[in-house]
C-alpha cells in the first residue's frame, strides 16, 4: 500500500503575504488593477488587465458561487473523504480553487451560492475555504 501524506501547506510569499494575513484576521483580500478596477486572482506584482499599473489589496465580499467541482473519494492524502474541491466564482469576477466544507455533499452543485469559511490550521496559519451561503 502506499504512504499516505499529510496535508500540503500553501507557500505564503511576499506577493501573498497581505492575503494571508487577512485571513488570519477573517476577511478575504484580493487584487485590484489601479488604472482598469478590475480584480484579480492570484496575487502578482502587477496588473494582468495593464502591464504599467499598480494593483492593490481590496476587501472581497467573499460570496460568490461553484463554477466547477470535484469530489475525491479517495486520496493518498491523510484526510477524510469525500471532500468537495471547487472553483468557487466570486462575486467580483475572480476564480479561485478551495474546499467547501460545511455542506452536505448533496447540496453541492455548479451555480450553489458560497461564502467565504475561514479555517485555522495552526497559530500563524488560517486557510480560506467555502460553505453554502
Amino acid at each position: 500500500m502506499a504512504d499516505r501524506v499529510t496535508r500540503t501547506l500553501p507557500i505564503r510569499d511576499r506577493l501573498s503575504q497581505p492575503f494571508w494575513d487577512a485571513l488570519k484576521s477573517g476577511e478575504l483580500l484580493i487584487q485590484r488593477c489601479k488604472s482598469t478596477g478590475k480584480y484579480q486572482w492570484y496575487p502578482r506584482a502587477h496588473s494582468i488587465h495593464d502591464v504599467n499599473s499598480e494593483v492593490e489589496w481590496v476587501r472581497s465580499r467573499g460570496t460568490g458561487f461553484i463554477y466547477s467541482y470535484s469530489i475525491p473519494r479517495q486520496t493518498r492524502i491523510d484526510r477524510e473523504v469525500p471532500y468537495v474541491y471547487a472553483i468557487v466564482e466570486l462575486d467580483e469576477g475572480v476564480r479561485m480553487t478551495a474546499n467547501i466544507i460545511n455542506t452536505p455533499i448533496e447540496r453541492i452543485c455548479v451555480g450553489l451560492k458560497v461564502k467565504a469559511a475561514f479555517e485555522k490550521i495552526k497559530d500563524d496559519l488560517t486557510i480560506l475555504q467555502f460553505e453554502a451561503a
